[in-house]
């Protein structure tokens, strides 16, 4: 029996993300031909696994554009607009069964979905919250003229991603979190694909000796919560308060400046860890004494997952979709946004008062977040969509924006 052929873009940075979306496409391969379409910005090989050599993979890259006022985002959304309605044109061409888009680095939702005619998913991590919640808003951080600008600017691509997201065909989500979101956001139900984790590669180590640290895998971004890491560390006792390790892809550098003064005002030590491959990752994992995570109503918490994987406990905020990953007084702790309340979790596990086996940790995950579930739900939903009508063209709900 032929296999469908299915086109996926994406705009990833590495990490989880781009991890799970070569888990579907590599552990679906029996089921969907894949061929694999990315934006080539440097970084997207980071992500390949050495297992995908069968997978075709063209990387696109951007045209040169000109500089403008209104920063880097202006300068290349227009390009990258142009590319993927050219890309959405050789797509329809080589008459693809259906194509999967996951999210843009600058637009959320790609353009792309708005100028298929072939039937689309795209897979939603999460709406764009920065048209929806007022911290995130990019034009916060600027004043008078360029404020103005970045508003201007920050609006059009709004616009691009709510297009964009009501006109796939279907719509496929990480977390009942992500689900309910996307239904507020852009008025559109989405399947859930519980994403898993390679407990083959993520797991413990018996050998491993723990050392005296606090493990946050995020990128060193104010939504990230890293400054709630540093408070309730702050507020431990010197002998019992960790280091904190910070493993991340990618850096605002005014908050890491800022991350570093409040570290050292209050007597926190913070290593760094950039791009690091999986390798290292794991080592990470396993040799934490707990993994913290303090990101603002973060989609699902893959950190989480890999974290418990590797034996390590977790410590979380109980917000988003942390409360589906993480099982509150079984595999880690969930707690109030407090400094004062972290630092109480934090001590429960730093004094081993909860202290479950790794062994335990991992079979927990191995049992509820293996991929066979995810792999079948995505499967179902890319072949639902095979033979449809075709995308729910953004030219016939927004005709301007395909011009």
């Amino acid at each position: 029996m032929t296999r469908p052929r299915v086109a996926v873009y994406h705009d990833l940075p590495p990490g989880g993300a781009l991890r799970s979306l070569w888990e579907l496409v590599t552990r679906s391969r029996n089921e969907l031909e894949h061929v694999v379409f990315t934006v080539d910005r440097g970084d997207t090989a980071e992500g390949e696994p050495a297992g995908a050599d069968d997978v075709e993979v063209h990387r696109l890259p951007l045209p040169p554009g000109s500089e403008s006022p209104v920063g880097t985002w202006a300068r290349e959304v227009p390009r990258l607009l142009a590319a993927e309605r050219r890309l959405a044109r050789r797509l329809d061409a080589a008459g693809f069964d259906a194509v999967v888009t996951h999210p843009s680095r600058r637009t959320q939702a790609p353009h792309l979905l708005s100028v298929l005619t072939t039937p689309s998913v795209y897979f939603a991590q999460e709406p764009r919250r920065q048209s929806f919640e007022y911290e995130l808003r990019p034009w916060r951080r600027h004043r008078g003229v360029r404020r103005v600008a970045a508003a201007v600017v920050d609006t059009a691509i709004a616009g691009i991603d709510r297009t964009a997201a009501r006109a796939a065909t279907a719509l496929i989500c990480n977390s009942e979190h992500t689900r309910e979101y996307l239904w507020r956001a852009y008025g559109r139900e989405a399947t859930v694909v519980p994403l898993g984790v390679d407990t083959d590669r993520f797991r413990p180590d018996p050998g491993t000796v723990r050392r005296h640290e606090v493990l946050a895998v995020a990128a060193i971004e104010r939504p990230k919560g890293l400054d709630l890491a540093v408070d309730a560390l702050a507020l431990l006792p010197p002998d019992l308060r960790p280091r904190l390790r910070v493993v991340h892809n990618r850096a605002d550098p005014r908050h890491r400046r800022e991350l570093a003064e409040r570290a050292a005002d209050r007597g926190v030590e913070i290593v760094y860890d950039h791009a690091v491959d999986d390798e290292t990752l794991v080592e990470r994992y396993r040799h934490a004494r707990l993994c913290l995570l303090t990101a603002r109503v973060e989609p699902l918490g893959l950190t989480a997952l890999e974290a418990l994987a590797c034996g390590t406990p977790v410590v979380a905020v109980r917000e988003g979709g942390y409360r589906e990953t993480v099982v509150d007084g079984v595999t880690g702790l969930l707690t109030d946004r407090r400094p004062e309340a972290v630092a109480r979790a934090l001590t429960t596990v730093l004094t081993r008062s909860f202290a479950p086996e790794p062994a335990f940790l991992h079979r927990q995950v191995a049992r509820t977040r293996g991929w066979d579930t995810a792999v079948e739900r995505y499967v179902e939903a890319v072949t639902a969509v095979i033979g449809t009508a075709g995308a729910r063209s953004a030219a016939a709900l927004h005709p301007q924006v395909t011009k």
